[in-house]
């Protein structure tokens, strides 16, 4: 479960579309919100149905959460790392989080000072994803040698 800065409840998690009559896995990571009483579905997160792992959130500064999850992309044959906003409403883009090679299978998000996200491994400003450099967020002097 998670809380968003404005006090809603959500869950975010890896949910299933297929049949018992497929030999493949078609997932989606989805949104659920407490609405009192009962959990509702809210949105269908990624985009893609696929392979899709480690779903993660942390609240957003604007009543919302960011969502990271890990998923297989089919044309490089490798996992990837993508991100997502929720504002309380809507999605916004998603992005993929890092340009490396290698199988990126456990997210993690944290927000910085100024309610910017950032992952590790994260392209630089201005890349594809959207999302700030680790360079950016260090200060000198504070990152482990």
């Amino acid at each position: 479960m998670h809380f968003d800065s404005g006090g809603t409840v959500y869950t975010v998690g890896v949910q299933s579309n297929a049949t018992h009559l497929l030999n493949s896995t078609r997932q989606f990571i989805s949104l659920g919100r407490w609405e009192g009483d009962h959990w509702t579905t809210v949105a269908k997160v990624s985009e893609r149905d696929g392979y899709v792992y480690s779903p993660v959130a942390v609240p957003g500064g604007d009543a919302g959460l960011w969502i990271a999850w890990s998923e297989f992309n089919e044309i490089e044959q490798d996992f990837d790392i993508y991100a997502r906003h929720w504002d309380g409403r809507r999605l916004g883009p998603v992005s993929r989080v890092g340009p490396g090679r290698g199988p990126d299978m456990r997210p993690s998000i944290t927000l910085r000072a100024d309610v910017r996200p950032w992952s590790p491994g994260s392209p630089p400003a201005g890349a594809r994803s959207g999302l700030p450099s680790p360079a950016a967020t260090e200060k000198p002097g504070t990152r482990d040698s």
